[in-house]
């Protein structure tokens, strides 16, 4: 949308980018701002061919707004693609992941407890209510000191070590990432 949302290479003409308002304006649609990275593309990992921009938004007309009043995008920082994902959360609530551990939880608890089925099972929900409360405090703390490591990374000039720090930090954040995307499926 402007030039100031690109970092390396050669300037977008602004005639391109005038006419991307317009048609935005034209269509109703009302850019949504965001949380989190401000620059989403990237090319390069080193400094002298390293290329940054902005080009994924989250746009939505007056009606949807009204709709979703607490929505919320966020920009993530970490992905192997070129782009950065984009989440846009309708209610700003957050989605958690079960752990690898799960299927051991399930065989372990069920051999220890007595009873009958149904309340095998009612007992059963009490463990896994425990498990996933301490899974999500230490699965939130992980993320977010690498969250919090990568949004260092990228607020710094980079140079060729911080790029490929920000690579290795962004394999683990992908990981995480990865397991919640499997336990959605």
């Amino acid at each position: 949308m402007d030039s100031f949302e690109k970092k390396g290479g050669r300037l977008r003409p602004e005639r391109q980018m005038t006419a991307f308002r317009e048609v935005l304006d034209e269509c109703g649609l009302i850019d949504l701002g965001f949380v989190g990275r401000w620059l989403m593309w990237e090319r390069g990992r080193f400094l002298s061919t390293n290329i940054q921009e902005r080009l994924d938004r989250g746009v939505a007309t007056s009606d949807c707004i009204s709709l979703f009043p607490c929505y919320r995008v966020e920009h993530f920082c970490h992905s192997f693609s070129d782009h950065c994902p984009i989440l846009l959360d309708t209610n700003r609530q957050s989605t958690e992941c079960l752990e690898n551990d799960f299927e051991e939880v399930v065989k372990s608890s069920w051999e220890d407890l007595s009873g009958n089925i149904p309340e095998k099972l009612m007992m059963l929900g009490y463990r896994f209510h425990l498990w996933s409360r301490g899974r999500r405090k230490k699965q939130r703390v992980e993320h977010m000191d690498l969250e919090e490591r990568l949004q260092a990374l990228c607020e710094k000039d980079p140079s060729d070590e911080i790029l490929a720090e920000i690579t290795e930090v962004q394999i683990g954040l992908n990981l995480e990432m990865d397991k919640e995307e499997l336990f959605w499926e």
